[in-house]
This record gives C-alpha cells, sequence and structure tokens, in this order.
C-alpha cells in the first residue's frame, strides 16, 4: 500500500482499504459535495451541542429577593419555583419564579417573618404560614384565596397536605401548642393540643408529615411524637429524649425517621416502637432524606462544626462528612443516588455520592445556608441562600422512591404517596366493601393471598375517583388477605 494515502492506521484489511479509497474517488462531484456539506453539519451540530451543555455544578442563574431565603421552595405543577423572604422589621414576601429565572410576581406579606415553607396543592394554590398564627392560601397568580387564623400568636409551620386536599398545620400560641385539620376551603375540621406552650422565644417549629395511610405524624413542645388518624384520633404517643426542630419523615415501610437535640437519629415503627437510634455527633436539626435503598442521611450541627450523616436502614454509619460545617438543612438525593446539601457555616453547596466522595461544590453565602435545596425533574436544583435564589445544574433528576428532600416532593406536600387497604364488616349475605386509599391519576394493583405467602393480582385499575371500593363476599371466598401495592406508575 502507498504510503500517505490516509489508512496507514486503519484495522481494514488492504483489499478493503483499496477498494473503499476507490469508491469515494469514484463518486460524482455533486455527490460528494454533499458528503463534504453533511459531514460539516454534523460537525457544526456536535460542537453546538457540546457549547450549550453544562456540566453538573454550573450556575443556570442567580436572584437577588428582598429578604432572607430561610425555608426551602416549593414547585408547582409547572415548574414555577415559590420562594418565601423574609425581613428583620418590614414585611416578608412570597415570590414566583420561573424555571427560567424570571421573577413573574411578588406579593407583600404583612409579617417579616415567614417560618414557612410553601406547599402547592394539585390545583396549584399555594399555602404559607406566618409568624402570627395565620395560614395562607393564594391562587397560582398569587392572589389571595382565604386566611386561616388559629387564633395563636406564635409562628405557624409548614403545611402538610392530604390527598383530600386537607391542610395540617402546627400553630404555637401563647399557652397551647396545637395541631389544626384545615379544609380546603378554609375552615376548621378539628385541631388537638399536642403540649403547653414552652413559652420560648423561638419555639421548635417541627411540622407535620403524612404516612402512606393518611396517619399524621407531628411532634410537640414537650419532646413528643405523635400519630394522629385523619380524623383527629390518637393512634399512640413516642417520648423523645429532647425537643427537636427537625420534621419526621416518613419511609416507604412506614418507618418514621426524626432527630433531636439529644443528638439521636430515632427510627420509629410504624405502630410507635423503637426500631432504632443512633447518637449524632451533634444536634440533628436537619429533617431525615431516605433513599431508594433505605440508607438514610441526615445533618448534625454543634458550635463551629457539623457535618453530614449515612445511616443504613438498620442503624450502622455508612459514613459521614465532617467538614467543620454544620448542617441545618435537610439533604436531597436524586435517581443516581447521589447527595445534595447546603452547609452553613463554611459556605459551600456539595454533591457527594453514595459512598460520601464529593463530586462537585458551588460557593454560597457563608452562615446563611438555612433552606433545604430542591430538585426538579429535569434535574435543576434549587436552593436558597442569604437573600438569593440559585439554580444549578444537576446530574439526574429527583429521586422517586423513599423520602428523597425536605417534605418529601417538590410541591411540599410531605405525604407519602397514599396506600392503603380496609375491609368493612360482611353484611347478613356475606358481602364486605374494601376500602382502598390512594391518589387520582395512579396506577394500582390490589393483591389477594390466601396464607400471607403467596399472592396473586385481583385487580390492576388506574384511580378516577376519591378512595375506591370494591365488593367482595365471604360465601365464595371465605379466607383471604388483602394488600395493595403501588403507586406503579
Amino acid at each position: 500500500m502507498k504510503e500517505g494515502n490516509g489508512f496507514a492506521d486503519s484495522p481494514l484489511s488492504t483489499r478493503s482499504q483499496e477498494a473503499f479509497h476507490t469508491s469515494i474517488l469514484n463518486q460524482r462531484p455533486a455527490e460528494w459535495r454533499k458528503i463534504i456539506w453533511l459531514s460539516v453539519l454534523v460537525t457544526l451540530g456536535f460542537l453546538a451541542f457540546e457549547a450549550t451543555a453544562q456540566s453538573p455544578g454550573t450556575k443556570l442563574w442567580e436572584i437577588t429577593l428582598t429578604g432572607q431565603v430561610r425555608t426551602s421552595p416549593a414547585l408547582g405543577g409547572d415548574g414555577t419555583i415559590y420562594v418565601a423572604a423574609s425581613t428583620v422589621s418590614g414585611p416578608g414576601y412570597v415570590y414566583a419564579i420561573s424555571a427560567e429565572g424570571t421573577n413573574l410576581w411578588t406579593r407583600v406579606i404583612g409579617v417579616p417573618l415567614i417560618p414557612s415553607s410553601p406547599c402547592v396543592g394539585s390545583d396549584g394554590t399555594i399555602y404559607l404560614g406566618t409568624e402570627t398564627g395565620q395560614l395562607l392560601a393564594k391562587n397560582p397568580q398569587g392572589d389571595e384565596k382565604w386566611i386561616f387564623r388559629t387564633g395563636e400568636t406564635w409562628p405557624v409551620s409548614s403545611p402538610a397536605l392530604g390527598v383530600d386536599g386537607t391542610i395540617y398545620i402546627r400553630a404555637y400560641g401563647r399557652f397551647f401548642d396545637r395541631l389544626y385539620s384545615v379544609s380546603p376551603e378554609g375552615g376548621t375540621n378539628w385541631s388537638v393540643v399536642l403540649s403547653m406552650s414552652s413559652g420560648e422565644t423561638l419555639p421548635q417549629m417541627s411540622s407535620p408529615t403524612i404516612g402512606a395511610d393518611g396517619t399524621i405524624y407531628v411532634t410537640s413542645g414537650r419532646s413528643m411524637l405523635f400519630a394522629f388518624s385523619p380524623a383527629g384520633g390518637t393512634n399512640w404517643i413516642y417520648s423523645l429524649g429532647s425537643k427537636t426542630y427537625a420534621s419526621p419523615s416518613v419511609a416507604p415501610d412506614g418507618t418514621v425517621y426524626i432527630g433531636a437535640d439529644d443528638k439521636y437519629v430515632y427510627a420509629i415503627s410504624h405502630d410507635g416502637h423503637l426500631k432504632w437510634r443512633y447518637l449524632a455527633p451533634g444536634f440533628v436539626e436537619s429533617s431525615a432524606a431516605n433513599a431508594a435503598d433505605g440508607s438514610v442521611y441526615v445533618g448534625y450541627y454543634k458550635v463551629g462544626q457539623g457535618g453530614l450523616l449515612a445511616l443504613s436502614p438498620s442503624g450502622e454509619k455508612l459514613w459521614s462528612l465532617d467538614q467543620g460545617a454544620g448542617v441545618s438543612a435537610s439533604p436531597a438525593i436524586d435517581e443516581a443516588g447521589n447527595v445534595y446539601v447546603s452547609e452553613l457555616t463554611s459556605g459551600w453547596f456539595r454533591a457527594l455520592n453514595s459512598t460520601g466522595s464529593n463530586i462537585w461544590s458551588f460557593p454560597i453565602t457563608a452562615l446563611d445556608a438555612f433552606a433545604s435545596p430542591v430538585i426538579s425533574t429535569n434535574g435543576t436544583i434549587y436552593v436558597g441562600h442569604g437573600n438569593k435564589l440559585l439554580a444549578l445544574v444537576g446530574g439526574s433528576p429527583l429521586a422517586r422512591c423513599g423520602w428523597p428532600m425536605f417534605r418529601g416532593d417538590p410541591q411540599h406536600t410531605a405525604r407519602v404517596p397514599q396506600r392503603d387497604v380496609r375491609c368493612t364488616a360482611p353484611q347478613p349475605n356475606g358481602d364486605f366493601d374494601i376500602l382502598l386509599r390512594t391518589e387520582i391519576g395512579r396506577s394500582y394493583q390490589l393483591q389477594v393471598s390466601m396464607n400471607l405467602q403467596e399472592w396473586s393480582n385481583l385487580l390492576d385499575f388506574t384511580v378516577t375517583n376519591w378512595n375506591p371500593s370494591f365488593k367482595r363476599t365471604t360465601q365464595s371466598h371465605p379466607q383471604e388477605f388483602f394488600r395493595l401495592q403501588g403507586p406503579i406508575d
């Protein structure tokens, strides 16, 4: 083969090289020009893609707000970001920001402090608590729908939103610490006293959480973890070792995770029994994040230092990030298992892999990173720090399993996807109803077993109305057990 023909390092045989060379030379000029231009266009397209693609950790945009972002942003169904900003003496504000970083609207809140993270309902309603005992409901355009006044004089927690639209909030007063159940129209369903008020200037603001069967979990000012039924009845009470500023997180198996100022991370079963507890190096004021594999991530803090702790589902330490930087905000987990966290004192926002190794870091305002990050469905990360809202390129969308972030999901409903099955007592003819707690628009499987070991599908269905029910008879099926699987979409 002659030198200089351009195929000296090719794996093609000599015969193949010569045939290929000849076929190119025999192309007609017009066709040859088409090949050249096609090659150029493909190359330019590739270069354009390379120029516009941005690596994880790259800043997309950052905007300055009036006031400090001390709570977590929430996302609407259309990707709009809702974020609250508090001030020292002037009014507070709530903002609606587009996914591209444009300020869509700003509304003045008549009090300086907004201790609540926003919560967004399925119809786009934004719920927000204030420091003066009020729950605000605003439509997606920012206009007031209604105001619920608790009658208390201290802050209202972040809301939790039930599958039927019921809003659960915790509020402090001069004498009582209460949990309220508020209707979608802004009326009171019920309220219960959790404890006598502790009289703290800054009372603990742990917020309620909703389990898969509708159970509401909330702490009191007297270091108690309560489990309430949707009707307001007390299911059980567990005594923590100290007060807590963290909110409960609920794993898919019903385990409730919560940290406290006695430095323990607690794992409580769905029926109120201690599964395990782990002694952290500092106060656990961060709400836990639960990964798809059951791993638990939680921040801890003590004066001048702190970090992030990773625990196994059985309570063993997997790893910890101890860099002298306290973590008060809750971590967030993406679909790839990466963990994102704001460090309170170091001035860094970090992305870590599931083994605790640093993937990338981004500088943020030191001493002011209280807000937990939010990961969108396309992987964009939103985090508040100081008086700014920051958007970063992420590596993967939010994890779809477990409790992957503060308040559970980007809308901050603080609700596990609903899944519960119950049977009514048989009627005289042997018929009974299978009652299901589900979510509209999601798909489930109703399964049946005769021995609790072998299960078969009884029904595959997509929910079109609240809490569907199905009839069964004991005469043709004298002994059966049922379970609900899903959502499977």
